[in-house]
């Protein structure tokens, strides 16, 4: 698995890492969709994502949390084994996710909001 990616899944002690209540909303999709970019409005129609609800947006951010946490948890135990000061450790990640920001999920061709160009 090539995570954070989906499916969004995280095995335990990272799955139940995050508390469901605590994760934020997300940011509501434009109240006029002619004021936004049409592959936002194409997305959700295509997909349904209107049928979402907030506990379930919350979820998903909370298993991606996990996700990242999982992530880091195995980069550190590579780094904790590195211990020649002439090796150089570079980590890149490509893109962040919407987990629901704008009633989307995932990422989008051209997309450029914070919670995708911002990487976890």
């Amino acid at each position: 698995m090539a995570a954070p990616h989906p499916p969004f899944e995280a095995p335990e002690p990272w799955f139940s890492m995050y508390d469901r209540a605590a994760m934020p909303d997300p940011v509501a999709p434009a109240e006029d969709p002619d004021s936004e970019p049409a592959y936002m409005t194409a997305v959700r129609e295509r997909y349904g994502l209107d049928r979402v609800t907030p506990e379930l947006w919350r979820e998903i951010v909370a298993t991606y949390y996990g996700m990242v946490s999982r992530m880091d948890a195995h980069l550190g135990r590579v780094l904790a084994h590195v211990d020649d000061e002439t090796t150089v450790t570079l980590f890149f990640a490509d893109h962040g996710e919407y987990l629901g920001d704008h009633g989307l999920i995932e990422k989008w061709p051209t997309s450029m909001h914070s919670c995708v160009t911002r990487d976890p």
